[in-house]
């Protein structure tokens, strides 16, 4: 009956600002790893990076609707942003 009246949803949804948040930060410490060619921490980031982004979608599928002040456009940018600090730290793990 919960999630009939919404309340699910808001659950997930409140999560989704801490997770951006976290995603956003794991981003920019994969950024620094690579900046700093530490080849061991560019692939313990890029785990974290998949983690946070499995977290938002996770609970952005389970929000409903309730993103409780978190804009799509703020994902989306993360989510951007992720995905191209991971393509990043790829090419700089697999050149030779």
């Amino acid at each position: 009956m919960s999630s009939e009246l919404g309340y699910t949803g808001r659950r997930h949804g409140r999560k989704l600002h801490p997770w951006v948040v976290r995603l956003v930060q794991a981003t920019r410490g994969l950024d620094e790893d690579v900046r700093a060619r530490d080849r061991w921490e560019v692939v313990l980031s890029i785990e974290d990076v998949a983690f946070w982004q499995g977290r938002v979608i996770c609970d952005l599928l389970g929000s409903d609707g309730f993103a409780h002040g978190v804009s799509s456009v703020r994902i989306g940018k993360a989510f951007a942003e992720a995905s191209h600090a991971l393509s990043r730290a790829r090419r700089f793990l697999f050149r030779p």
